[in-house]
């Protein structure tokens, strides 16, 4: 009552705080913005006695948006100092500069248990399509894992149209969040398909399409230009001037959004492509895209253009 909210609540997240105290999150909005919700409960089990403490956190620079699936999670930084990671989504909002919608925010600060200081802002994935993020405390480590699909390109009409992400680890690295895969996906490698031929230009097929492909480049920011021959869509990764991209047009005659990390120099990237997705990792997660590709067609070959120290293709067991 008294918080002039609209008759959205959604996607409870219980986790035990740092007080001792299981905590709820709930995501809202008012006629501003999206708002995340606390709960509290004194009870050890969790079962009942949960009250309303307030709103933690408030995302009005979208405007009237709702905050989506919000999670909240331990990071480890420097001299032994946890802060934690906010993470939400937020439900139509829009960047004007590249036109992708349903973006996915991260905000680390300090947290007591009933009180989240914010200190940094970051985007989660500047391909957008990892949406609806949740993360749980796997041992020590932060483990998240999303929803490989936006609500712009998510149709009833298909029988099965998406897929999750890779799970990803969530790790801070001063006031940088990143978020690598965890390092079991590296037992997705089944065989070794090209270490030499497309670091020297040449079009490497890529057998079943389902592939990791791991890039060196020569400086940090090196330009290059990795295209993909695939039958329904224009496909690739490249990194210019403006940053690091995922190239796609699905063909439809409009013009697609700009899935770009801007400004980004990354030194080695890790790109995992499947019929139905590509998910981008540069220098170990610090620069994240995710794209959802239509359909189920499989990238036949591809072609790099650029510089690269070093690049290696391998075939995946998917």
């Amino acid at each position: 009552e008294g918080l002039n909210l609209t008759t959205d609540f959604r996607d409870p997240y219980v986790f035990k705080a740092p007080d001792g105290r299981w905590k709820m999150l709930l995501g809202s909005r008012d006629r501003q913005g999206g708002v995340v919700l606390l709960y509290e409960t004194a009870d050890a089990q969790g079962a009942d006695g949960w009250t309303f403490l307030g709103i933690l956190h408030r995302e009005d620079g979208f405007g009237m948006t709702a905050a989506e699936c919000p999670c909240m999670v331990p990071l480890s930084g420097e001299n032994g100092k946890t802060r934690w990671a906010l993470i939400f989504g937020l439900l139509t909002s829009r960047d004007p500069a590249t036109g992708r919608r349903n973006l996915t925010s991260v905000t680390v600060g300090g947290f007591d248990g009933r009180t989240f200081t914010a200190e940094f802002v970051q985007e989660l994935d500047f391909g957008s399509d990892a949406y609806a993020f949740q993360a749980f405390v796997d041992g020590n480590d932060p483990v998240g894992i999303a929803w490989l699909a936006n609500w712009t390109d998510f149709s009833k009409k298909d029988d099965f149209p998406t897929t999750m992400t890779l799970p990803r680890r969530v790790l801070l690295d001063g006031d940088t969040v990143l978020t690598p895969p965890v390092a079991a996906v590296e037992s997705l490698r089944h065989q070794l398909l090209d270490d030499t031929a497309l670091a020297a230009g040449k079009t490497v097929p890529l057998g079943t399409g389902a592939v990791e492909i791991v890039l060196d480049l020569t400086a940090p920011g090196a330009a290059f230009d990795l295209t993909f021959d695939h039958p329904d869509v224009d496909l690739g990764v490249k990194l210019d001037a403006d940053g690091l991209a995922i190239v796609f047009d699905a063909r439809t005659g409009m013009t697609p959004p700009r899935y770009v990390a801007t400004g980004a120099k990354p030194s080695s990237l890790r790109i995992f492509l499947d019929a139905g997705s590509i998910e981008v990792f540069a220098d170990n997660g610090r620069w994240t895209g995710s794209k959802r590709i239509p359909g189920f067609a499989a990238a036949r070959s591809a072609t790099l253009t650029g510089a690269v120290a070093e690049a290696g293709v391998w075939q995946l067991k998917l």
